[in-house]
Formats: C-alpha cells, sequence, structure tokens
C-alpha cells in the first residue's frame, strides 16, 4: 500500500509547526512563473480566460505565497426586497481583475438563492438577481495587491464566492437538519437507536429511502454497527449522491467515514472527489461554522484528503491543506495529544514535500 506512516508522537511546540520550509518560496516562486506561463498559452485572451479554468493552480500558489489578497473590500448591502422575503443566498463571480489590483469586469458564475438554512439549501432557486447586484456593486470598489511574475505586475481572473445569511436563519442543531421527515417517523429512529436495535433500524430504513434519502444514512450507521462495513460505506456513498449538501451535518459525517475506508482502501481519486466540489470542501465549510468545536475526526480527512493529493502527485494541493491544517487546528478545541499527532503528521508531510519538489 502506497501509504505514509501515521505516528503517535510527544508533544511537540506549536511554535515549531509555524514556520515555513526553508526556501518554500522560492518554490512557490518559481511555480508561479510556470503557471502564469501555461494559463496564458492556453487562454492567451482576456475573454478566452474568463472560460478558463486552468488558472486553478496559479491561484493556488498565489493563496499560498499571499499574493493578491484584497486590501479594500466592502461586504455588499443586503437586499431590503430579500429581507422582506426571508431568503438567504450565495454567489460566486468570476472576476478580471488589471493589472493594479482593480476589478474591470465581473461575471456570475453561479447564485442560489432561497428561504431556511444555507447548509441544506432545500428548494432553493437560481433566479437571484437582487443578490448578484449587490454582489457586483460591491466588488467594484475593492483594490487588490498587485501580483507580480517576473518583476511584471500581471492581470488576474479568478472566482469569489459572497455569501448572504439571515441572523438565525442557520442553525447547527441536528434536528434542524431533518427537514422532510414527519415526526412519528424521526420518533421511531431515535427510539430504535436509544434501544440499540440495529437491525430494527435496517429494516426500518431499507422499507422506508424511497420517501427520503436520509434513511439511507441511518440504514447506513446501523449496518456500521453490526459490522456490515462494505454495504455501510456504500449507504453512505448512496445518501451523498442523492443530497449532494442537503442534511449538512449528516453529510460531513458520511464523508469523514467514507474518506477513512477509502484510503484504507487506497482509493486516493474517490476520497479527493469527497472532498473538492463546486461548492468548496465541505469539511472546512464546517469547520467555518463550528464555533470552534469541531471533532478531530474532521482534521484527521483533512490530513488523508492532504496526503490522497500527495499520492495523486498534486504536490500544491497537498501543500494547500497541510498548510491548512497547521493554521487552523489550534483555533479548535480538540484533545491535545491528537492534535499534536495530526500537526507532528503535518509537519513530516510538509517536509517530505519539500525534499522531493526541489530535489
Amino acid at each position: 500500500m502506497k501509504c505514509f506512516e501515521f505516528i503517535t508522537l510527544s508533544f511537540i511546540s506549536l511554535n515549531l509547526l509555524s514556520f515555513s520550509v526553508e526556501n518554500l518560496d522560492d518554490y512557490l516562486e518559481v511555480a508561479k512563473v510556470n503557471e502564469y506561463q501555461k494559463l496564458y498559452s492556453n487562454c492567451p485572451t482576456s475573454e478566452e480566460r474568463f472560460e478558463c479554468r486552468s488558472n486553478d493552480q496559479l491561484e493556488l500558489v498565489l493563496k499560498l505565497l499571499k499574493n493578491g489578497r484584497a486590501y479594500k473590500k466592502f461586504a455588499p448591502i443586503y437586499p431590503e426586497s430579500e429581507i422582506r422575503r426571508d431568503r438567504n443566498g450565495y454567489v460566486i463571480l468570476t472576476l478580471r481583475v488589471d493589472k493594479d489590483g482593480i476589478p474591470i469586469n465581473s461575471k456570475l458564475k453561479e447564485a442560489k438563492c432561497g428561504q431556511g438554512d444555507i447548509n441544506i439549501q432545500k428548494n432553493w432557486k437560481m433566479n437571484c438577481n437582487m443578490f448578484v447586484a449587490a454582489a457586483k456593486q460591491a466588488i467594484a470598489d475593492w483594490r487588490f495587491d498587485q501580483v507580480f511574475v517576473n518583476d511584471v505586475p500581471i492581470e488576474r481572473i479568478f472566482d469569489h464566492k459572497f455569501t448572504f445569511i439571515l441572523e438565525g436563519s442557520t442553525s447547527s442543531e441536528l434536528k434542524s437538519q431533518i427537514v422532510d421527515l414527519p415526526n412519528v417517523k424521526i420518533n421511531k429512529i431515535n427510539y430504535l437507536l436509544q434501544r440499540n436495535d440495529f437491525e430494527g433500524l435496517v429494516e426500518f430504513s431499507k422499507n422506508s429511502t424511497d420517501d427520503s434519502p436520509v434513511y439511507y444514512f441511518y440504514l447506513a450507521q446501523a449496518e456500521e454497527y453490526l459490522g456490515q462495513i462494505s454495504s455501510a460505506m456504500n449507504n453512505y456513498q448512496k445518501f451523498i449522491n442523492k443530497t449532494n449538501i442537503e442534511y449538512f451535518h449528516f453529510n460531513i459525517t458520511a464523508r469523514q467515514k467514507l474518506v477513512i475506508y477509502y484510503y484504507e482502501n487506497e482509493q486516493y481519486e474517490k476520497v479527493i472527489d469527497l472532498l473538492q466540489s463546486k461548492f468548496g470542501n465541505p469539511i472546512k465549510n464546517y469547520l467555518r461554522s463550528s464555533n470552534n468545536k469541531a471533532p478531530a475526526n474532521s482534521f484527521y480527512a483533512l490530513m488523508l484528503l492532504a496526503s490522497s493529493y500527495l499520492l495523486e502527485n498534486e504536490n500544491l494541493r497537498a501543500l494547500n491543506e497541510f498548510y491548512y491544517i497547521v493554521d487552523n487546528i489550534d483555533q479548535h478545541k480538540i484533545d491535545d495529544d491528537f492534535k499534536n499527532i495530526i500537526l507532528e503528521n503535518s509537519k513530516n508531510y510538509l517536509d517530505y514535500i519539500f525534499k522531493n519538489i526541489s530535489s
């Protein structure tokens, strides 16, 4: 199995883990030039670059270098009409930013809006003109640091996401995530779980999957307790396929379990597919909304994702994930021993990446 050992080590000072690998910036500067040249070779005109996705790697390098950040930015004004309609939403714009860091064009990539939890997006629509107008009006006044390639300022094209959320409209409570089950069904599930009647839960869930995809989650959960691992993982995957990002917290749990299962079975591309979507990394989205109370499994899953990138020879993406872990794990209330295991392994991976990419 092509894998890196997950080692349990003694406590290591967090200060030791905040360093940048020596000469890593030099490597990233070279990568920036290479990715810029590839982008302009594949998409020579600005119009083509609006549609060209080969700039993802360039933007990833800039992120790692902390280049091109917005130094002047404003939150969009929440449209009054959407407040009256009690609607949340998000807007993703593709921006064209000139050599001076000034946005000169923005193109709608995606927008979605509706009532209720933004982590569920049940019955949300794509007709979100007021949100789009607010996002475009705000971004026009933003200013970004210049980005230089070989000491020459360059134009950039990249995506930016605006999120509109009314206070109190999004909940982290599990019960708020079950949006389409009648109370009698919820009570039945809770009754079977409290009695540890997993055979009963399997039978009940199997007979109900046509009513709601959430039953695939409970079917998988029951099968996992019964040791039917292969079938359980298959049903967790069915749940994700049918719900996308609905049932957000159930979805995160399912993805964490599948990441570990796929990684152990050397299915690294499936690990990446689970945590790389147009909605962003679901686990990172969860960490941002978890009020610093994320379970350790979330960071373990991110470490397996980073390792999967490395095993698939995507070094820049691996670097990005490992640095995310090192930079963010201390903000969450996680057992110190487990935290230090994750941090030490991430440090070792970073050392490994640097020695190999710079050799």
